[in-house]
């Protein structure tokens, strides 16, 4: 199912600039004020091709309407790009490879260390279901922003995040033996994480892994908008180069992967806070508990107190989409197009506190999802609301990019 190939990867140069300085999350969770801090961080980082500024503007924009600030945001991309390649603070590689990435880390509020290990290949691009799975719905206007920006720069400056399942080891088994190769790459971040790349250049073990991921389906963790652009470029373009993304692909193993909670917090006008009891109770039993008991329950904190929500009726076995479905868009009556203003999303349970005394709103609290759960989603044909899992740690952009042509 799964078609990849090696290419020809593009990197910082090393003997120019510090990785740490350069590298960023992905352009989809870093807030306004971490895109000021990487601006400032170095002339060369790689914010300046991902964001173009463009993170604060609106859901319900259209590519039409784009203010010219972030027209001229994707230009800039284009020609910082090709001018970091060409005064070599970006090198291309001399011959195609497959490159393995492993990641090192301390999932929050653990002591016990992980370690991620993937690699970073071409897949061959599919619409969803056929091959590729994805378990979170998309939205157009970021949709439209990196189909733009691919279409101005013709690169993946950053990689799609996309899992398999490796019951028989044949993946591991090849990865495992350049584990203990000096590496191509090998630096900590900011936040402890541990980044190590080696170089898969030997057609044999390339060739190997290829046959190997052919009969895979493939999970998309984190990405999704991406790819969706990336696709409706290769229908555009129908081209080879374009008919592949950049894709890391890991092993699908609770282990080594994390999946951290995503809480929400709905802001409440005062109109929706006088009858907000009235409102629940039409649909759910309600029950004070002292403390979050997160057994995949829909749990609460609201004006000081946390309370646990039983559906009357038998809507979802899903608390998630019991939450959007059901209480933010038939209970309260918040609108897709009014989330972005009304929620807040936060991995910090604490933090979800302090929003909801701080705006006077809802914390609703989330139990993170296994593995298991979101491919059993997915094999029903389910898609979760936005934000449902956050896989941790984040795949770094400049780690590793890609021409398209």
């Amino acid at each position: 199912m799964a078609i990849i190939r090696p290419f020809k990867g593009i990197f910082y140069n090393q003997k120019k600039i510090a990785l740490n300085k350069v590298t960023a999350p992905p352009y989809d969770v870093i807030s306004g004020k971490e895109v000021e801090n990487l601006y400032r961080q170095s002339r060369y980082n790689i914010i300046r091709l991902i964001a173009g500024r463009t993170i604060s503007l609106p859901l319900t924009s259209s590519v039409q309407g784009l203010p010219e600030t972030q027209k001229s945001g994707y230009r800039q991309a284009k020609e910082l790009f090709h001018k970091w390649l060409e005064k070599g603070i970006l090198q291309e590689a001399s011959k195609p490879a497959l490159y393995i990435y492993r990641q090192r880390y301390y999932p929050p509020s653990s002591f016990q260390e992980k370690v991620r290990v993937g690699f970073f290949s071409l897949l061959k691009l599919n619409q969803q279901g056929k091959g590729v799975f994805s378990h979170e719905k998309t939205f157009s206007f970021p949709i439209k922003d990196r189909l733009r920006l691919l279409q101005e720069c013709s690169a993946n400056f950053s990689a799609i995040f996309a899992l398999y399942e490796d019951r028989q080891r044949e993946i591991s088994g090849v990865i495992s033996k350049y584990l203990k190769r000096k590496p191509r790459i090998d630096f900590c971040d900011a936040q402890k994480v541990g980044h190590t790349l080696w170089a898969i250049e030997k057609e044999d073990d390339i060739n190997l892994l290829i046959k190997k991921m052919r009969r895979k389906p493939i999970f998309i963790a984190d990405g999704h908008h991406r790819y969706s652009a990336a696709l409706r470029f290769y229908q555009e373009m129908k081209t080879k180069e374009s008919g592949f993304v950049l894709t890391y692909l890991a092993e699908m193993n609770e282990d080594n992967i994390s999946v951290l909670p995503t809480h929400r917090v709905v802001f409440l006008t005062e109109k929706e806070r006088e009858d907000f009891w009235e409102r629940v109770k039409r649909l759910f039993e309600v029950e004070v508990i002292s403390r979050p008991i997160r057994t995949h329950s829909l749990e609460i904190y609201y004006q000081g107190d946390y309370y646990l929500l039983k559906p009357k009726s038998s809507f979802s076995d899903n608390p998630l989409a019991l939450l959007h479905n059901i209480l933010i868009k038939k209970v309260l009556g918040i609108k897709s197009s009014e989330e972005k203003e009304r929620i807040r999303y936060t991995h910090s349970s604490q933090e979800a506190i302090e929003l909801a005394r701080k705006h006077k709103g809802v914390a609703f609290f989330i139990e993170s999802f296994k593995l298991e759960e979101i491919k059993k989603i997915i094999s029903k044909g389910k898609t979760l609301p936005r934000k449902s899992t956050y896989f941790y740690p984040k795949l770094l952009s400049g780690m590793v990019m890609r021409k398209v042509s």
